[in-house]
């Protein structure tokens, strides 16, 4: 069949109704973008529609005139474990690996009724750069790998068995791609560094960003009464997952008793929203056993659809950033919104790592480790004055926020693709 305008078949996990982080958005915006360029746009995703992490309210999201293909997945974890555990060789590569046949055969039936002219998988789930990698060797057609962040990193896979699935999906990946896309430049260099036969222009860089469209509903929403706080808190929320080996709150949670044992709060009553940490049993436990004088102060949120996660963001005082060292080439997609949201963050952020640069850039200067109670009690000790003196300097950011839109990533990302043929 002679294909008379280009057209991209898009494999992701992640996407509506499905909620795990705002790097949902990431391809929400990508679609968006092919099609304002005038492509055709298919997405290849996994039906969980009445899943566990899917919200409803998030259909929305989905860009006009896009054609979502939703094949069968099961979660090994949830579907096939019993008392808590399942066979080994059903999370490899990952615990969706039953994703990989029906999306193969689903994409096949797509593309002989909907001929594509190019390829896209985007990680954080493995199994989609297999779906990818598949799907390219039999249609020909070029592949561009979204791997948003590095497939390995210290302790992740948890196992030694899908550290050596990851490690061989990444070789496949580097080697049969036309393009591999990352987030930051931290990880592109990484990848150059390990990957010395792949030509380096074939390895570029796509940020993460806001959605303009998500804060426009959501800034009506912020209006509402339901976001409204007694003017004697100062509500702190962190917003999504709150992984134990990589952005664990142990640290806060010490800083926090200390600031209240030592009278810190006496003007301002401090409440912390964690909203969808996706541990919140772990950090109840944590928190009733270890840290009972702050069950007035933590709260544990269930998640939200992104447009009301995002008018919370806006409504509070001020948004927690954590990111530990073991990912120092990583950048959580949330900080952009944080920064959007033109409010206070308190960056709990390794100092070597990239979150910590971008911030800085951003105008976040004021930072502390996420492993460090003591500075951590400092930071929150210095925003609590910063706020009684109505001089946020280092706690707001100093840019055009502007400049951070996905409309901009996602047309950097389409130029990428119409570029590699």
């Amino acid at each position: 069949m002679l294909m008379t305008h280009r057209s991209i078949l898009i494999i992701s996990f992640d996407f509506p109704p499905y909620q795990s982080s705002s790097g949902v958005l990431r391809i929400v915006s990508f679609a968006r973008a092919f099609r304002a360029r005038g492509w055709s746009v298919s997405v290849l995703t996994a039906n969980r529609s009445g899943g566990a992490g899917s919200n409803p309210e998030n259909e929305q999201l989905i860009p006009d005139g896009c054609r979502v293909v939703r094949t069968r997945a099961f979660d090994a974890a949830r579907t096939f474990a019993i008392a808590g555990k399942y066979p080994g060789p059903l999370e490899i590569p990952d615990r969706y690996s039953s994703w990989i046949p029906s999306a193969f055969w689903g994409g096949i039936r797509h593309l002989r009724r909907f001929p594509a002219t190019h390829i896209l998988s985007s990680y954080p789930i493995a199994s989609s750069h297999v779906i990818g990698w598949l799907l390219a060797a039999y249609s020909g057609l070029p592949w561009v790998a979204d791997f948003r962040d590095p497939m390995l990193l210290a302790g992740h896979p948890e196992t030694a068995a899908r550290r050596r699935a990851h490690s061989w999906v990444e070789r496949k990946t580097i080697k049969n791609c036309r393009v591999a896309v990352f987030t930051n430049d931290a990880a592109r260099d990484a990848y150059v560094e390990k990957y010395p036969g792949k030509d380096g222009r074939a390895l570029c860089v796509v940020e993460n960003g806001y959605d303009e469209i998500v804060f426009d509903k959501a800034e009506t929403l912020a209006a509402s009464t339901r976001y409204r706080a007694a003017d004697d808190t100062l509500n702190l929320l962190h917003s999504g997952t709150i992984y134990p080996d990589h952005r664990n709150p142990v640290a806060l949670f010490t800083a926090l008793a200390s600031l209240q044992r030592k009278g810190a709060f006496a003007r301002w009553r401090i409440k912390l929203k964690l909203r969808a940490t996706g541990y919140e049993e772990q950090y109840r436990t944590l928190v009733a056993q270890e840290f009972p004088q702050l069950s007035e102060i933590i709260e544990f949120a269930p998640p939200i659809d992104y447009i009301s996660s995002v008018a919370e963001i806006l409504t509070c005082d001020a948004s927690l950033i954590l990111q530990g060292g073991t990912c120092n080439d990583q950048v959580p997609a949330k900080m952009y919104e944080c920064v959007r949201a033109r409010r206070p963050v308190l960056a709990l952020v390794d100092p070597g790592g990239e979150t910590a640069r971008l911030l800085t850039l951003m105008g976040i200067t004021k930072q502390a480790s996420m492993t460090d109670p003591i500075a951590i009690e400092g930071l929150i000790s210095s925003f609590i004055e910063a706020r009684r003196q109505l001089s946020l300097d280092g706690f707001l950011p100093s840019i055009d926020v502007r400049s951070l839109a996905r409309q901009n990533r996602g047309r950097e990302l389409v130029e990428t693709v119409e570029a590699c043929g």
